[in-house]
């Protein structure tokens, strides 16, 4: 005798028969134990375990939809850059939106990347960057005839601050018809790339700029172009900012600096991690120094006095003890993280 099929199968069975057509040739209903877990769906590995750490996952989740938001000068870019460079590494192709047309090849070196295999788009306006996100996320999905692709793709968008639509160009923006019109866009142009970047395992990190609201006496005191419209679509929002400036005693320049980035919203673990990392603008993210950041804090298996560290028996300086950690001790810290990815 076959087995009885719950109301929940029944329903879902049902609407796949009556909704599927030619254009919509997949199932859009289903069980919730039939659905891709994060863990099946896979992460893109970031290269930065303070990162990883408020996400509470081993990277950005595939087929999900993140925001990186903060200030000027609080290594957005430099976060995105890293990441690029991790992602290819490990074979995952890489799409980034330069609506800024800041990148170049001798910047994208220092950070690791491969420019040579990463795609590097110029869009015009805010529509463009949409329209592009969606030809890209078509184009997966023919390539893997509709099914879930073998691997994972990047896709950053850095940043939003664009121009709305070509049409709106030479308005006035003092006129008023431009009000709002970052986040209409923002928002129609999510409802159309969110169930795609699931269905291809394609993660999608925004960039936005936190600007100030002079004059402000109540609420906020900063925004974003596009206001909330991200924020309401999207499965983790990142915040970053520039705790303070590195400098060398025998010299005023300031050499790097340290920022602190935090999980404002995060639909896999708690939200409201934080942690903190240098940035060193002559290299960059030294992913290494970070492991030696969460051997001190929180996993206590270093003690520190001043700028020495004393790890099993020995002494050392905080790069020193970063080369000196290997792979299985890497990975021993993902692990007791909870970070590690099955399988």
């Amino acid at each position: 005798m076959a087995e009885k099929k719950n109301m929940a199968t029944l329903l879902a069975d049902a609407i796949n028969k009556q909704f599927k057509t030619e254009e919509i040739n997949f199932d859009t209903a289903f069980t919730l134990d039939e659905i891709f877990s994060p863990e099946e769906m896979g992460f893109i590995p970031t290269g930065n375990l303070a990162l990883d750490f408020c996400i509470g996952k081993p990277g950005f989740p595939a087929g999900r939809v993140l925001e990186l938001a903060g200030p000027y000068g609080s290594a957005k870019s430099t976060v995105i850059a890293g990441a690029i460079a991790a992602a290819q590494k490990v074979g995952i192709h890489c799409v980034l939106h330069d609506t800024e047309f800041s990148y170049s090849a001798k910047w994208a070196k220092l950070h690791g990347i491969d420019p040579a295999n990463l795609t590097l788009l110029h869009p015009i306006h805010l529509q463009d960057v949409f329209d592009k996100i969606v030809f890209i996320l078509d184009k997966i999905a023919v390539e893997n005839k509709g099914k879930m692709p073998e691997k994972p793709t990047l896709i950053a968008v850095d940043s939003l601050s664009i121009g709305a639509a070509e049409e709106m160009e030479e308005e006035d923006s003092t006129s008023g018809k431009q009000r709002g019109l970052h986040a209409k866009i923002i928002a129609l142009g999510l409802r159309k790339i969110i169930g795609r970047a699931y269905r291809t395992r394609a993660s999608i990190v925004f960039i936005s700029q936190l600007k100030d609201n002079p004059g402000m006496l109540h609420g906020a005191n900063q925004s974003k172009l596009g206001g909330h419209a991200i924020e309401f679509q999207g499965g983790i929002l990142l915040e970053i900012k520039r705790r303070t400036y590195l400098k060398d005693p025998a010299s005023p320049k300031p050499y790097g600096m340290t920022v602190a980035i935090k999980a404002i919203k995060n639909k896999f673990v708690e939200p409201f991690r934080e942690r903190t990392f240098d940035i060193i603008f002559s290299e960059g993210i030294r992913p290494k120094e970070i492991f030696v950041d969460f051997l001190d804090d929180p996993l206590k298996e270093i003690s520190k006095s001043g700028g020495w560290f004393d790890y099993k028996g020995s002494k050392y300086r905080k790069s020193d003890l970063a080369e000196k950690l290997g792979p299985e001790e890497i990975k021993g810290i993902y692990e007791k993280l909870g970070l590690l990815e099955e399988g």
